[in-house]
């Protein structure tokens, strides 16, 4: 082993050494909580228990990514890869989040089985209730609503 290479592994095994071992994890991954803060834990765990394998899950962008690190057996709507996505898929997303004309139906189009909206897009929860959605869970990051059934 060249000497380089014993102190590249000296280090590395300090910095794994350094790691505290018992680290919470996100209820619904199994990953370190502090490492994703700003994902939502409670969510996550309500996706994991009550959407199948292939839903298709209406998001918000910032949660997207995770969501599909977290739960890839789902299909998230967008995610933080802005720039791969067609200008389209964002008119649509823009126009069912802000309630256009023709929101249902293009929800209807995406076949969204689920919704997941942060705590500050409450006009959107609350229209997605009126229009016949119920809230499955909620807690203060946001909810995740499926149809009534």
């Amino acid at each position: 082993m060249t000497k380089e290479l014993r102190r590249l592994s000296i280090v590395m095994l300090a910095m794994f050494l350094a790691l505290p071992a018992d680290r919470p994890a996100v209820p619904g991954a199994i990953v370190p909580a502090d490492s994703v803060a700003p994902a939502p834990a409670g969510i996550t765990a309500s996706l994991r228990d009550l959407a199948d394998p292939g839903a298709h899950v209406l998001n918000p962008q910032t949660w997207g990514s995770w969501f599909e690190y977290a739960l890839p057996q789902l299909e998230v709507a967008v995610d933080s890869r802005i720039e791969m996505f067609k200008p389209q898929v964002w008119d649509t997303y823009e126009t069912i989040v802000s309630g256009q004309d023709g929101w249902e139906r293009r929800m209807a189009a995406w076949g969204v089985t689920h919704v997941v909206v942060d705590a500050d897009q409450t006009a959107f929860r609350d229209r997605l209730v009126s229009a016949g959605w119920e809230v499955a869970y909620e807690d203060d990051d946001g909810a995740l609503l499926i149809p009534r059934s």
